[in-house]
């Protein structure tokens, strides 16, 4: 059967860019590229599909065949995104970026993002998927998405957007453009906060607070008429404070109040600060242009929460059985119904001190190869080679405090802290891909490439003076073709070799996450629709399962990789998107997607990864929907909009296998309208979750977690 599949998906192959500007339909609120010339599916977010919504949850906003989230918070502060059976947990299978360069705390040494920028910034959004990914890295299994901050105008321009909503929500944004000569600067902020939609038992705080500052400074010059290059130096800085806890409720607490927080988690809080730098050349002759970048990314976060119990019975037992025996009484401890009697009911309150460097240097070059005599009068072809220096390096400094429950409070019990981890993980790594990308005729499209790694990893623990280094690389080959069997359908797919990297371990050495994938499909256009049906099959060597405490590891498997085996990842990715009515007065656009996903564990295993547990022979992979499905449909007209987005996924399992917890069918109901009285000025509404239904949509990190309940969004735009 596997070999029927392979068959199948590997008989021709897609094509799809980083998207350039100049190919956008800027009407659409998701496109797909046909013809530019990397394999792979390819979606983008547009600019007009960002600002319709005016959404501030990233886990709403990417609205993507292939593309799934795990909601956590309900503000999106810390995404758990997941491409093509890849696991969503913090977003660490796949390759995030902030125009071209790399966002995540830590991609090598701890690939768990949690940082993200603030979508409201953004004007764009790419989404990579198949081979299109492996110019990127280093996740290349399932994709990569790549958000676009707002570009420098050519032109003096400013900016203000102001909004309120429910839950105390507040915003404020502004950009200020200035521009002489061949000089010019952007300077933006954006502030966010909310009193939080969580409500503590006997009141308290559950809000956040966050910001960020972007400036952006360019000298750009057209030396020739052949050659034209700039020099942009941008600086950014952001910081948040949430009180946020890993800690859920039970199931039948959800049901009854959803919104609802135990006392335990009074003491939750995360604070960071992000500071960026970026200095980036560019420069375009006739048959060539280039990118260099040097970038740093320097992150801090303190999180402190609750963690566990100080016995041996865990929260996640009580939660899952609150009533009787022993867990009835940690119930009542954990809710301060009751006051800890010592002992095994004492509470132990956790601090994450995390301090993450990442830096590097990075090029690229695309060449057209029409000069060579050898490809004269033989098609177009395009070399493009790329390479990416990078180190980055986390500082763990994890402790416990020990907490008793009295009356309804919190109160230290004065004990020496309980010290986790004390340890310094790094990596360095130097990457480097080429690809060839050759038009033959006007009906096949080919592109090959290949993508290397090779990465040296050290970990130091500072608690037991031990240390340990590795060094692992791979290869990854990727290349198809597209045919065109008229001007209205293509035929597509690829074949490409996925990878992932492992963090530093001080004992055993777990494998990279290595893999082979296949994608085959079509896509057809007729007048102002457009359809794009494309299956796929990952076909993992080694899966790897990256542990953190928000996934459910205990404090000593912190940063562990698992080894999961052989596992298979299927699907199948449909979209329609286009307009039902599109004239010079009104326009009606039409927006389906549809991703049916599946997979199974190749053998069984005991693993003490939690999410995973105890897997048998087919089993399938946890918080991955069979079924994910968004229509969207409205009227906008050159005044005024109104867009609806209604959306499908289906129930996800908690752990690996068939049996046991699973999450909620999930339905839900969004809606913007705006109305432009000017063309400086824009009043917008946004009401998230309109039918107000809650859904339980998570059990991690520990205990059951709702989908975000109503909320309304009014705002002003001004712009000059």
């Amino acid at each position: 059967m596997k070999w029927l599949i392979v068959i199948l998906l590997a008989v021709v192959t897609a094509h799809a860019d980083s998207i350039e500007d100049d190919e956008l339909d800027k009407d659409s609120d998701v496109v797909t590229i046909v013809d530019s010339p990397v394999p792979g599916a390819a979606s983008q977010i547009t600019k007009e599909a960002l600002e319709n919504r005016e959404s501030n949850d990233i886990h709403q906003v990417l609205q993507a065949p292939g593309v799934y989230v795990r909601q956590e918070e309900g503000f999106g502060l810390r995404p758990n995104i997941g491409i093509r059976g890849t696991s969503s947990e913090r977003s660490s299978k796949i390759t995030l970026m902030e125009d071209g360069v790399l966002i995540a705390p830590a991609p090598y040494s701890a690939p768990a993002a949690y940082y993200f920028p603030m979508v409201t910034r953004m004007t764009g959004i790419d989404i990579m998927k198949g081979p299109g990914a492996i110019r990127f890295g280093p996740s290349t299994v399932g994709g990569a998405i790549n958000l676009h901050s707002a570009p420098i105008p050519h032109k003096h321009a400013a900016s203000l957007d102001l909004a309120t909503g429910n839950f105390g929500f507040t915003k404020q944004h502004a950009r200020l453009a200035l521009v002489s000569g061949n000089y010019s600067a952007l300077l933006e902020g954006v502030q966010l906060s909310s009193q939080g939609i969580k409500e503590l038992d006997n009141g308290g705080a559950t809000g956040f607070l966050k910001s960020e500052f972007v400036t952006k400074l360019r000298y750009e010059n057209a030396v020739s008429e052949s050659f034209f290059h700039s020099l942009t130096l941008r600086l950014g800085y952001a910081d948040e404070l949430s009180r946020e806890t890993y800690l859920g409720i039970s199931e039948q607490d959800l049901r009854e109040t959803p919104n609802r927080r135990y006392r335990a988690s009074h003491l939750g809080e995360m604070t960071w600060k992000h500071q960026r730098v970026t200095l980036d050349y560019q420069f375009e002759g006739n048959s060539y242009r280039g990118d260099m970048q040097a970038y740093g990314n320097f992150f801090t976060r303190k999180w402190t929460k609750f963690d566990d119990f100080a016995g041996s019975t865990s929260v996640s037992e009580v939660l899952a059985a609150p009533q009787g025996g022993i867990n009835q009484a940690l119930y009542a401890v954990l809710t301060g119904q009751a006051d800890s009697q010592g002992g095994i009911d004492e509470l132990l309150i956790g601090t994450n001190d995390r301090k993450f460097i990442s830096t590097g240097l990075q090029g690229k070059i695309r060449k057209d190869l029409a000069s060579i005599a050898l490809l004269k009068d033989r098609g177009t072809h395009q070399l493009e080679m790329g390479t990416r220096f990078h180190f980055d390096r986390i500082t763990r400094d994890q402790f416990q405090n020990t907490f008793e429950m009295t009356n309804g409070s919190l109160v230290d019990t004065g004990r020496a802290k309980d010290q986790n981890t004390d340890s310094v993980s790094e990596a360095f790594a130097l990457s480097a891909y080429t690809e060839l990308q050759s038009t033959w005729n006007s009906r096949l499209i080919t592109t090959v490439g290949v993508r290397g790694e090779l990465v040296r990893n050290k970990l130091a623990d500072n608690l037991t003076s031990q240390s340990n280094k590795d060094v692992y690389g791979g290869i990854m080959p990727g290349g198809g073709a597209v045919f065109r069997m008229s001007d209205n359908i293509s035929l597509l797919g690829s074949v490409y070799w996925g990878f992932a990297p492992t963090p530093p371990r001080l004992t055993e050495i777990t494998a990279p996450e290595r893999s082979r994938n296949y994608e085959v499909g079509f896509r057809a256009g007729l007048a102002d629709i457009s359809v794009e049906t494309i299956a796929f099959f990952n076909d993992y060597k080694n899966l790897t399962g990256n542990c953190s405490i928000s996934s459910g590891c205990a404090p000593q498997d912190l940063g562990r990789t698992f080894d999961g085996g052989r596992v298979w990842t299927w699907g199948v990715e449909n979209q329609l998107s286009g307009f039902l009515i599109k004239n010079r007065r009104i326009q009606i656009p039409i927006k389906l997607l549809h991703t049916y996903t599946d997979s199974s564990f190749r053998q069984g295993f005991v693993s003490a990864n939690p999410i995973w547990g105890n897997v048998a022979k087919g089993d399938r992979l946890p918080y991955i929907p069979k079924n994910n499905v968004v229509i969207s449909t409205g009227i906008t007209h050159a005044k005024l909009g109104v867009i609806l987005d209604g959306s499908f996924t289906s129930a996800m399992l908690d752990s690996a296998g068939t049996q046991g917890l699973s999450t909620d069918d999930t339905y839900n109901l969004d809606g913007s309208a705006w109305y432009s009285p000017s063309k400086f000025s824009k009043i917008y509404l946004r009401v998230d979750n309109i039918t107000g239904t809650q859904y339980l949509v998570s059990y991690r990190p520990f205990g059951a977690r709702p989908s975000k309940p109503r909320m309304i969004q009014a705002g002003i735009k001004f712009s000059l």
